[in-house]
């Protein structure tokens, strides 16, 4: 299975993967990554002419890179894909700049939503480091724990 991974504007595709994965976002997540889909560095994964996964990418400043939202479709999980768009993705977005450090989000460990723990150990597996888990977060839903990991790269 040749998987690639090439810059897309195709935001359509990014929605239909995004709510083909039921619960793991909401209505606010869905306008976000639909609007950073269209305003920010987005990468396909592609099976074919098939796009199964994305990435986002979000400068924080010229030595950091945020991965901002990333989804594999879950028929194409727990096959390497995620991992194949974080590293390839990170090394096309680093061509021409000069990031040392890669930061992410995602729902941490005092949430009670335990569909997470998946994610985390995903991103651990990764190479990721949780820097710090928050209990809020500006603007992030009140409810909702927050876990930042970062990577050098």
């Amino acid at each position: 299975m040749s998987f690639l991974i090439k810059k897309t504007q195709d935001t359509e595709k990014v929605m239909e993967i995004t709510k083909s994965l039921g619960t793991y976002f909401d209505e606010d997540a869905y306008n976000e990554i639909e609007s950073d889909a269209q305003n920010f560095p987005l990468f396909g994964g592609f099976i074919g002419n098939i796009m199964v996964g994305y990435i986002i990418f979000y400068e924080i400043n010229p030595q950091v890179v945020e991965i901002k939202w990333m989804a594999v479709k879950k028929d194409y999980q727990n096959q390497g894909l995620g991992g194949k768009l974080i590293n390839k993705g990170l090394k096309i977005i680093n061509q021409n700049k000069n990031y040392k450090i890669c930061e992410l989000k995602t729902i941490g460990e005092g949430d009670k939503d335990k569909k997470f723990i998946k994610t985390r150990k995903f991103y651990l597996k990764n190479g990721f480091i949780p820097l710090e888990s928050l209990q809020s977060f500006p603007g992030w839903n009140k409810n909702n724990y927050v876990q930042i990991f970062i990577k050098c790269i």
